[in-house]
């Protein structure tokens, strides 16, 4: 019987998922997922549509907030392409993919190699984001509305990220607040086309 062929999903089970599974991930293949706190954390394995290189993509999702779908996040289903918060792991800012060969030596040490860049940024990159000092709860209206602020790298557009914010503070009681980065969500939108659907649900956090 010949080998089975090697292939990068598998690369990713044994080089990689071992150290997710450590710090509490479940999944298989190239999508890992958590929840930590009142958030779904996802690590998922972005390939190259011309094959040979892939990324690792990382998304946070507070669980109490509606996706864009309208449905609330089901951490076993749930895609990284679907958290308001998401970004590239990378050893610096930017976009990092890893090239391999399609032979396992290859697969494998590119998989190591990302894992390694996950243990030295990315995990404290998460585990920051899901503390109670987390600016996803912390950040000011000021802070916000000039940009003066960092989510680790995480983000989404502006007005986006002002409606989760603004429906985080309202599941968490202030509504003051809420009001409030619904508003700098609003301002964001102005007259631009193709804003209605958020228009309509800023403004319903302003009631």
């Amino acid at each position: 019987m010949s080998d089975p062929k090697p292939s990068l999903a598998k690369a990713i089970q044994t080089q990689f998922a071992p150290t997710l599974r450590r710090d509490g991930f479940l999944g298989t293949g190239q999508r890992y997922w958590r929840v930590m706190g009142d958030q779904c954390q996802l690590v998922e394995i972005q390939g190259s549509r011309q094959g040979k290189k892939f990324a690792v993509n990382l998304g946070i999702q507070p669980i109490a907030i509606p996706l864009r779908s309208g449905v609330m996040p089901e951490p076993k289903r749930l895609r990284e392409m679907e958290c308001m918060f998401r970004r590239r792991l990378a050893v610096q800012k930017g976009d990092q993919w890893w090239d391999y060969q399609p032979n396992e030596p290859s697969m494998d040490a590119a998989a190591r190699d990302a894992c390694s860049v996950y243990e030295q940024v990315g995990k404290h990159q998460l585990e920051a984001m899901a503390e109670s000092s987390s600016p996803i709860y912390t950040v000011t209206l000021e802070a916000f509305a000039a940009r003066a602020f960092s989510f680790n790298g995480f983000g989404n557009t502006g007005v986006l990220m002002a409606l989760t914010l603004a429906q985080i503070r309202k599941a968490a009681g202030n509504s003051a607040e809420a009001r409030a980065f619904a508003r700098i969500g609003l301002d964001e939108i102005g007259d631009r086309a193709g804003g209605s659907g958020l228009t309509a649900e800023l403004r319903e956090l302003l009631e």
